[in-house]
């Protein structure tokens, strides 16, 4: 599939918006018929596994092997996970990543990502000329999901502006899931809801959390996200 940019997306104007801040939130981002196959591939063809974060390490256990735990090693999982929240530093949420040798759709995505059509975009868009290639990978947060307070620098892999595609149709904003941002202090600034067809771009040094989706939600909240990386 070859994606597309909206056509009536002006850069020019995008740009604008974004340096005021160093981020935007951008509607009908793709053609909707591509996010909409997007959208029921990552509903219906992906296995995804379960990240968390418990005794100071990261981990990623597939879905269907904790859903095998019984009662009490899930009750003893969860309360390490919310007490690490808790402490400031947490996230339970599913997640896979793109397999780039699978020609299957996300693959696609992900080649488009990092075609230079693309990334010459997100050049015009973010002024940064230097943007030289993106990583992805695709998520899902279920009811009671949630990733905690934090930034996405990372010295190593050159990051430098986030990004977050949105694929839950007909998403609402009570239904949690947010995208939030935050002073250096930890007040809160403001929140973007996942609304389909959109994307999130803001740079990584920008403090934010994925507040949690509530239990009254009646579907998941998926989306692509991944980082624009610098030369």
């Amino acid at each position: 599939m070859q994606f597309t940019i909206n056509p009536n997306l002006n850069l020019d104007e995008a740009n604008q918006e974004y340096v005021k801040d160093n981020r935007i939130n951008l509607v009908n981002f793709l053609d909707v018929e591509q996010a909409n196959e997007l959208s029921e591939y990552m509903q219906k063809r992906v296995s995804y596994d379960q990240a968390y974060f418990v005794d100071n390490q990261y981990h990623q256990t597939a879905y269907e092997k904790l859903k095998q735990l019984n009662m009490e090693q899930r009750r003893e999982l969860m309360t390490k996970v919310y007490q690490q929240a808790r402490d400031g530093v947490g996230f339970w949420y599913g997640r896979q990543r793109i397999r780039y040798d699978s020609g299957d759709i996300s693959d696609q995505f992900f080649e488009w990502l990092n075609d230079d059509s693309t990334l010459q975009a997100i050049r015009m868009l973010s002024g940064i000329s230097t943007i030289k290639s993106a990583t992805a990978q695709l998520t899902r947060y279920l009811p009671g999901d949630f990733l905690t307070r934090h930034n996405d620098v990372v010295e190593k892999e050159k990051r430098r502006i986030a990004f977050a595609y949105y694929l839950s149709p007909q998403w609402h904003p009570d239904w949690g899931g947010l995208l939030q941002f935050y002073k250096l202090n930890g007040m809160p600034r403001d929140s973007w809801a996942p609304f389909f067809n959109s994307i999130s771009l803001f740079d990584v040094n920008h403090v934010h959390a994925v507040t949690s989706v509530a239990t009254f939600a009646p579907t998941s909240r998926y989306a692509i996200s991944g980082w624009f990386l610098d030369e």
